[in-house]
């Protein structure tokens, strides 16, 4: 493909301002403003946020809040708007943030001063056991390898067949290098072991341990039971969970998300770990599996099988 990020738009602040301001006032009397009008309108819904064509969606009524962040090497950038409010925030920065928060929250503060300010990641020393607990080596979920080691109170990560790089610690509990835009967050099990989530370029992958002393006895399932749990179940309206077998494990996949590996954790029960999801599967009376429940931060959604 030949064609720049975005389709290669190019504007100034004001016409991204003016832009903001045709959003929360779209001349429905004309085709643009129609057009305008039915991004606004919701297409998916996942929990917190809602999606129309283009933008996140927070809160109903007059707290009905679009967003949408962007972010490339060395930049930033967010468009916040409250058609009930007729106000607006648009915020570019010349420093890449996708990594480490991003705009997001900075955005919803300027546009409503009631919305907290997010705190700024401090360096924090990093403690001496939780570096212990990471040091190892990982694969993410992308298929590449990386060692975790710590000398002097620093944990160093050195990814297969490149440098090894001194990563910095943060008063939010994340690891980052110096040398290149990434993050690594840490991750406790409920067992108590450490895992982490590697942040790079947008994108999250999965850190699995391949040590032959720390890397968990994974539980060996038989084609026939991972088909079992292969399906679609729907958790909300226009939001589903597809759940599919893989190379003899199971993977999951959110309406307009990637997939995900799952682990098995006990019977019918399944993990990952790095997104806090927990998933039960339900049988009925013959002992077909039927429908799932979904935990997740502290919420439980169910999701029968179609």
């Amino acid at each position: 493909s030949g064609m720049a990020g975005v389709g290669g738009v190019r504007a100034t602040l004001d016409d991204m301002v003016a832009w903001a301001q045709a959003q929360n006032d779209p001349d429905t009397d004309t085709a643009i403003g129609r057009a305008i009008a039915l991004t606004h309108n919701s297409v998916e819904v996942a929990e917190p946020l809602a999606e129309g064509m283009g933008w996140f969606i927070r809160g109903e009524g007059k707290d009905r809040t679009l967003l949408h962040e962007g972010g490339t090497g060395g930049f930033s950038s967010v468009v916040v708007f409250q058609p009930a409010s007729k106000r607006g925030v648009v915020v570019l920065a010349d420093t890449a943030l996708t990594d480490s928060g991003g705009l997001g929250g900075l955005g919803m503060h300027l546009l409503d001063g009631s919305v907290p300010l997010p705190e700024p990641a401090r360096p924090a020393e990093a403690d001496e056991a939780l570096l212990d607990a990471l040091a190892g080596n990982y694969r993410l979920s992308g298929g590449l390898t990386m060692e975790l080691t710590h000398e002097n109170g620093d944990l160093y990560i050195q990814a297969a067949g490149q440098p090894r790089f001194r990563m910095s610690h943060d008063s939010r509990g994340d690891f980052y290098p110096l040398q290149f835009s990434a993050l690594l967050r840490p991750v406790e099990r409920a067992d108590g072991r450490w895992l982490f989530t590697w942040h790079q370029g947008g994108g999250v992958q999965q850190a699995r341990r391949v040590d032959s002393d720390k890397a968990p006895e994974p539980a060996k399932l038989d084609e026939d039971t991972l088909a079992d749990y292969e399906g679609v179940y729907s958790l909300a309206p226009q939001f589903d969970l597809s759940v599919k077998a893989s190379s003899g494990r199971l993977e999951a996949r959110a309406t307009g998300q990637g997939w995900f590996e799952l682990e098995a954790t006990g019977e019918d029960v399944f993990e990952a770990p790095a997104w806090d999801i927990v998933i039960r599967f339900r049988r009925d009376g013959q002992g077909r599996v039927t429908a799932l429940a979904l935990h997740q931060a502290g919420h439980e959604t169910i999701g029968e099988k179609q």
